[in-house]
């Protein structure tokens, strides 16, 4: 069985001057984990992930320690703080731009191994440099468990 078998065509992207905000909004209303980067002529640029989000946002701990004093509260404040004062940034910086990616006709095995191994939860799939899909996790349970 091939990606392009199984793959999503409609693809959820953002461009790379999208703020943080706007990709926290992508991600909570399309209930998905990573998100394809494009350029403003569509062209892949890249990945970013909500892990990508959670990690630029949430401070150093052992300072959170210091100042918060151990109090869970207190922490939670700057970290939303910390949340307030970046959303308007970009996602540029935080792109993977080296991300792994799959072609239409790469066989459906490659992709659960390197997901597996890679600890992945969707790879995008690309044609000529071209974003025509993306292929998850549960994609890929479905086919070969159906």
């Amino acid at each position: 069985m091939k990606i392009k078998d199984i793959m999503d065509k409609n693809v959820i992207t953002a461009t790379y001057n999208a703020s943080l905000k706007e990709a926290a909004n992508i991600f909570y209303n399309h209930k998905i984990a990573d998100l394809a980067v494009i350029d403003d002529d569509g062209n892949f640029i890249g990945v970013l992930s909500q892990g990508d989000l959670i990690r630029k946002v949430l401070p150093d701990l052992e300072e959170l320690k210091f100042v918060s004093n151990g109090m869970l509260a207190k922490a939670y404040k700057i970290f939303l703080e910390s949340g307030t004062a970046i959303c308007n940034e970009t996602i540029e910086n935080l792109v993977i731009k080296k991300a792994i990616t799959l072609h239409p006709d790469d066989e459906l095995l490659k992709s659960a191994i390197v997901m597996t191994e890679l600890q992945i939860q969707s790879i995008p799939v690309l044609d000529n440099n071209q974003l025509v899909g993306t292929v998850n996790r549960n994609q890929i349970c479905r086919a070969i468990l159906s």
